[in-house]
């Protein structure tokens, strides 16, 4: 079983064994980000999780070994994303809220600029990414909303195929079914070759 020593500000621990649990779960993907967080429920409870990003996908893990996966979903579900006073986070997604606690505000500078980031590769940094992560503007209680199209996050240029590749791997997730990369790379040669 999993130690549930807590930090300075009460975050648990993410230790050695569920940092592996966690590989081990998720297989090949690639893991971006891993930070212990609070989640507040609906009865008012904040719960220990542990938030990992990968390249398309958020998670929450309980907190022990084996770990077990209580939440995930695709960025692209994601339809407005809030951030609050005392490094919260409030997420709407297709079909619920979460509301997460980070530990400080670099954590989620990280976490926003990550699923910037992300958005801005599916939709090659166009004008017609969802609007849910840029910074607009302070909002009078100090929080922030952000969008991918913000100038704080990581943007590169178009892509010259016009970022099928991502657009592909990112739909992929999204629907739940493999990436063929014969179908990204076909794909995005003949994008190429019609420019």
């Amino acid at each position: 079983m999993a130690s549930k020593e807590s930090t300075a500000a009460g975050f648990v621990n993410v230790s050695r064994d569920i940092t592996e649990s966690i590989r081990k779960m998720l297989d090949k993907q690639v893991i971006k980000f891993v930070r212990a967080i609070k989640q507040e429920t609906r009865s008012g409870k904040s719960e220990d999780r542990i938030l990992v990003l990968a390249t398309w996908r958020l998670y929450l893990f309980a907190v022990k070994v084996p770990t077990k996966m209580e939440v995930t979903f695709n960025f692209l579900e994601i339809r407005a994303m809030n951030t609050y006073p005392e490094h919260q986070v409030i997420i709407d997604t297709d079909k619920t809220t979460y509301n997460l606690r980070l530990q400080t505000q670099d954590q989620v500078d990280q976490m926003v600029s990550h699923i910037n980031y992300a958005l801005s590769r599916v939709f090659n940094n166009s004008i017609y990414a969802p609007p849910i992560c840029r910074a607009e503007e302070e909002l009078p209680d100090g929080s922030h909303k952000f969008s991918p199209n913000s100038e704080s996050s990581p943007l590169e240029p178009p892509k010259t195929c016009g970022g099928f590749s991502e657009t592909y791997a990112a739909l992929c997730d999204y629907n739940g079914i493999g990436c063929k990369e014969e179908v990204q790379w076909v794909r995005a040669v003949g994008l190429c070759l019609c420019h």
